[in-house]
């Protein structure tokens, strides 16, 4: 099945024209030669160089959707990783990531998707649910909040789409800061996200 697949998108990138020409496609075009050489060691390699692509560009559009910072905070340049088949061996994930400060106070968001243990986490609360954390929902999403007041520390994991899993953790910050954060998330754009 996953040879056929690779086939598959091995051909139809072929079949682009020259005006649908990138990064990617060309990538996949050298696979292509490749495998018709018979050179499957090096197809292999060079498809996989190809999903590596791929994903960054995901990556990519999940740094878009990190929120603005509040208003007297300011940003740091949002962050983004894959890491998948060429990296590690195994698909790994994407992460995009960006922090935002005031005053003594930060705040971290991250998005992330295609991380199989936290998918297994997501759907079991009791297998994700961090110790004294309690459920909540934030723009009709699955949430867990921890907080300690006397350290105003925080954590909310939220999952999104059920392929989702952002984190706003903050330090020196109240609480309601965390959840201003997590409300800047435009969750109808991440789950339109292909």
């Amino acid at each position: 099945m996953y040879t056929r697949v690779l086939i598959a998108v091995m051909i139809l990138a072929a079949s682009l024209g020259p005006a649908y020409a990138d990064e990617v496609t060309d990538t996949i075009r050298e696979a292509l030669k490749e495998y018709r050489k018979g050179a499957y060691r090096s197809a292999t390699e060079t498809l996989e160089y190809a999903s590596q692509l791929i994903m960054q560009k995901r990556a990519g559009r999940l740094r878009a959707l990190l929120p603005a910072p509040l208003p007297g905070w300011s940003a740091e340049d949002a962050e983004s990783q894959a890491i998948g088949p060429a990296m590690a061996g195994v698909k790994v994930g994407i992460f995009a990531s960006r922090r935002y400060r005031k005053d003594s106070g930060s705040v971290t968001v991250t998005i992330s998707t295609d991380i199989p243990l936290l998918k297994m986490q997501m759907f079991n609360p009791m297998l994700g649910a961090p110790p004294n954390a309690r459920m909540r929902r934030i723009k009709g999403q699955k949430a867990f909040a921890e907080y300690s007041p006397k350290d105003k520390s925080g954590k909310l994991s939220i999952v999104a789409a059920e392929r989702f899993f952002i984190t706003v953790e903050g330090d020196g910050v109240p609480e309601d800061v965390l959840e201003a954060y997590a409300e800047r998330i435009d969750y109808k754009r991440l789950s339109a996200l292909p």
